[in-house]
């Protein structure tokens, strides 16, 4: 069980997570389940770190000689704030990050839905642009004690990641915008662990009345801002104090000083220091 790449290893995982007979040697011992590989990792004096990160979205990728272009994606959330206009705000990113330390592995890997590759472990092939930003929101230590819960992450990631390969098989990238996004497989996990949601906006499609699974029910727990304009009583809560709804959100109206706000309260903090993020374009998408 000796790993030489980031990609090995998310590999592994991706597959152990299918259940289709895969399985890892590690001279007499055989692990065929991602909770298994975790713990022998811990037995054998590997730590990990897991961070729970947020950014605004580079879906546009814009490179102007060499260097990058702030050009986030702006939603469109359907809230009047009066003279005609709506509230407005970059779209963000999220993911989980993954920082294992070790004997046998050394390796950093991601976690989310995008829109290749599907659900999945991923390598951490390439830096964000600053533009993007970066926050950590829930930091989980094994060498903290959280070695319990950073176990349960990365087993529900891989019941998340089997159930959306099975139902995406033959949907255009895997499902994407369909199932969820990259926000529905980050908010599956935070609400599974931290039993709260703090991300927006949330797109997941509801299961089956009849499927009951943990994964079925932490997904129908989760809010669906495609069925509407945010409302009063989301279930979307302020990061900093899980009793109070993120009410620039759930309102259904806010002030234009409230807008800056809004991107603390969704735990994004735009880098540059500007009280109002100024891209040179405005790509507005109806959530």
């Amino acid at each position: 069980m000796n790993f030489k790449t980031r990609k090995d290893f998310a590999d592994v995982l991706n597959n152990l997570a299918l259940n289709n007979g895969s399985e890892v040697v590690n001279g007499d011992e055989t692990y065929r389940t991602i909770g298994e590989v975790i713990d022998a990792l811990y037995a054998s004096g590997h730590t990990i770190e897991v961070t729970n990160t947020r950014y605004f979205a580079n879906f546009l990728g814009l490179w102007y000689k060499g260097k990058a272009v702030r050009a986030a994606a702006w939603l469109d959330t359907g809230i009047d704030i009066g003279d005609g206009e709506t509230f407005a705000l970059p779209s963000p990113h999220t993911h989980h990050n993954f920082s294992i330390r070790g004997p046998l592995v050394n390796v950093d890997i991601m976690y989310y839905m995008g829109v290749s590759n599907g659900t999945s472990f991923r390598a951490v092939s390439d830096l964000r642009p600053v533009w993007s930003g970066g926050r950590d929101l829930y930091t989980y230590s094994s060498a903290a004690g959280d070695a319990a819960k950073i176990r349960d992450i990365f087993v529900l990631a891989g019941e998340l990641r089997q159930r959306w390969e099975d139902e995406g098989r033959g949907l255009p990238m895997g499902g994407y915008g369909q199932l969820g996004v990259c926000n529905d497989s980050t908010a599956v996990l935070e609400l599974g662990v931290e039993e709260q949601v703090t991300i927006y906006p949330l797109v997941r499609r509801e299961p089956g009345a009849d499927e009951t699974d943990r994964v079925a029910n932490l997904l129908r727990g989760l809010p669906n801002d495609a069925e509407g304009a945010p409302t009063v009583g989301c279930r979307r809560t302020h990061p900093a104090d899980h009793s109070v709804l993120v009410w620039t959100i759930c309102h259904s109206r806010t002030s234009r000083e409230d807008r800056t706000t809004a991107l603390t309260l969704w735990s994004l903090k735009w880098p540059t220091g500007n009280t109002t993020p100024r891209p040179s374009a405005r790509f507005l998408v109806r959530a």
